[in-house]
């Protein structure tokens, strides 16, 4: 039997839930301490095949972990998201293709 910090000892089980609402936990507290600020509402990116019970699942998880999710947004648009933002300076017009390349899958985003 082994114990995890903040979670009950006598607690014969744990749900996978726990797991993943402790591995938000860690991220968030990470974050907190890179920023030296707090972190309360959040946007995650989640794979594009997931339905919406996985969905669900994730937004319950984040809010175990003390946070707010203002959206679920796909791989695929965090990657163009984040394309824009570090091309905010330029000032050309691109046509960009992002691939997500994963374990069963290939997406593509064209934007």
């Amino acid at each position: 039997m082994f114990t995890l910090k903040g979670f009950p000892a006598e607690t014969d089980e744990i749900t996978f839930m726990d797991i993943f609402s402790m591995m938000i936990k860690h991220v968030k507290l990470s974050t907190e301490k890179f920023i030296k600020g707090s972190v309360k509402d959040v946007v995650i990116s989640v794979p594009v095949h997931w339905n919406l019970k996985m969905r669900e699942f994730i937004t319950s998880a984040a809010e175990v972990a003390d946070l707010y999710v203002l959206s679920l947004i796909s791989e695929n648009t965090a990657a163009s998201i984040n394309y824009a933002l570090s091309q905010r300076s330029s000032n050309k017009t691109e046509v960009v293709m992002f691939y997500n390349l994963g374990a069963n899958s290939l997406q593509m985003s064209l934007v």
